[in-house]
């Protein structure tokens, strides 16, 4: 009798264990599933956001962003105050191209083109919706609700000092250093990996 109960124990034990051990695998697939889950709606996200970006990114925002981006400070300073300001000649077949309608054709005058109050407002308002739209995006990546590396991937192309891309860095810093915490981020973010990238080169050795 002492056997059947010492027998029982034993078996009793092994089944405990082995339900122990069924009810850690299924938090294991479900853990699993969960961040699959997770992983494939982050993907999701990030194709609804490069699909907003595009479906709302017009020819007037790129032109107003080209221009701004070949602004020296003290424009962008005025620029943000919508201000009167003037601007160098070499710029006026881009400045015609965006304010394209006889209400708010630019002059100019020995040379020198003059932006008035309504050019600059109107310049203004483009900037900032294009910074704004771009911003929301980037707040995805930032608080990892979209896929990091395909925001990287569909949006690193904006920051290029080289072609004079900087995400209207001079602008964003007229408007408030912390104006765009997102976009600030990503640009720090995508130079670090550039420097990388450019470390690595010049490590290699040349045979």
């Amino acid at each position: 009798m002492d056997d059947f109960k010492l027998w029982l124990t034993i078996v009793r034990d092994i089944l405990a264990i082995v339900a122990i051990g069924l009810a850690l695998w299924r938090i294991f697939l479900m853990r699993k599933t969960f961040f699959s889950d997770h992983d494939r709606s982050r993907r999701t996200k990030s194709v609804d956001l490069i699909q907003f970006w595009t479906s709302n990114l017009s020819q007037k925002s790129s032109l107003a962003r080209k221009i701004v981006e070949s602004f020296e400070d003290n424009q962008c300073q005025t620029l943000s105050k919508q201000e009167s300001f003037n601007v160098d000649s070499n710029k006026e077949d881009l400045l015609n191209e965006y304010f394209n309608d006889a209400q708010n054709k630019i002059k100019k005058n020995n040379g020198i083109i003059t932006l008035n109050e309504g050019h600059s407002s109107i310049l203004r308002w483009d900037a900032i919706s294009y910074l704004n739209q771009l911003e929301a995006v980037l707040s995805a990546w930032r608080n990892n609700v979209a896929d990091k590396e395909i925001i990287e991937e569909e949006f690193d192309y904006l920051y290029d000092p080289e072609k004079g891309h900087s995400i209207l860095e001079k602008f964003r810093t007229a408007t408030g250093i912390d104006s765009y915490p997102a976009i600030k981020e990503f640009v720090d973010h995508i130079k670090a990996e550039k420097n990388k990238s450019t470390d690595k080169g010049k490590g290699k050795k040349k045979i």
